[in-house]
């Protein structure tokens, strides 16, 4: 009876693992999930059990400068950028939500109702649309959201300086 009932608790546990990992990644002012912007490319793959690998040089648009997805580690829609080897940016476009709450596909109106300053200006190649900015109290970090008929289609958070390249690496 022993066995029947640690074969079970050892399933149930199991069963669980899979609906942790799916659990949506919290992006702040100072990081996303685990990760802390300013960690190195191997701090960051230590934390998450060393499935990113590095794009050739030779491949990159900035050899300086890479993104990389997080599909291999089970984090489908999250992008991190690395510059000079540090990690200075996440871009999301689903698995993970602001501290505020904000994930894609909620309206706009949500990152007014959550921050006291928000800067707003016309997106970069549709100038009908919105790019919503909040900048952290200190100054170096950002986040900043992109809208499609008035919803979030995608935001990217961390150093102020690279959340507002809109080509990403390049």
């Amino acid at each position: 009876m022993r066995y029947v009932r640690n074969a079970l608790l050892a399933a149930c546990l199991l069963a669980c693992l899979p609906a942790r990992a799916a659990e949506p990644w919290v992006v702040g002012f100072d990081g996303v999930g685990p990760l802390r912007y300013g960690m190195t490319f191997d701090q960051v793959n230590a934390r998450l059990g060393h499935g990113l690998r590095h794009t050739p040089p030779e491949l990159r648009a900035n050899k300086r400068c890479e993104q990389l997805g997080l599909d291999a580690v089970g984090r489908d829609g999250i992008w991190l950028m690395f510059v000079d080897d540090v990690f200075k940016r996440v871009d999301v476009q689903g698995g993970a939500r602001t501290a505020a709450g904000i994930a894609v596909g909620d309206q706009a109106a949500r990152v007014y109702a959550s921050y006291s300053k928000v800067a707003s200006e016309p997106r970069p190649y549709v100038p009908e649309e919105r790019s919503l900015t909040v900048t952290a109290p200190d100054g170096r970090h950002a986040i900043r959201f992109e809208t499609e008929n008035g919803a979030i289609v995608v935001f990217f958070a961390g150093d102020a300086v690279p959340v507002q390249w809109i080509e990403g690496c390049l």
